[in-house]
């Protein structure tokens, strides 16, 4: 009848996932702040997109910056998260995630980077 039917649930085991290691980061990344202050590459790369006239621009955070504008992510309860976002492949080593606030309409952009076995958050854009 054209509507979409949750008709089965798969009980796979995450880490057998194409990117079930990273969602493993995710989530502790999202719900612990020790670990995501310890998982961010500082100074972390902030792209600033134009809006209403104005320029925009990029910028580097330090932790004290991140602290003040970026401690508390958004609420995923309220958001849209797309994983691999604008990737034609899944990438193994970088992932862009995101986030769009389903009644507020802002995006942000969160690109991370697994090198020497850890996954780092390098960059946002906003």
């Amino acid at each position: 009848s054209g509507q979409w039917m949750l008709d089965g649930i798969e009980t796979e085991n995450m880490e057998q996932l194409p990117n079930g290691k990273f969602f493993g980061f995710l989530r502790e990344f999202l719900t612990d702040a020790d670990f995501r202050l310890a998982s961010i590459d500082f100074p972390l790369t902030f792209i600033i997109a134009p809006q209403d006239g104005d320029e925009g621009g990029e910028t580097l955070l330090d932790e004290e910056s991140w602290a003040e504008l970026y401690n508390e992510l958004p609420d995923l309860s309220s958001s849209i998260v797309c994983i691999d976002y604008g990737q034609t492949t899944i990438s193994q080593n970088r992932k862009t995630m995101l986030l769009e606030g389903l009644s507020s309409g802002l995006e942000m952009k969160l690109v991370f980077d697994h090198s020497d076995g850890e996954w780092k958050l390098i960059k946002i854009e906003g």
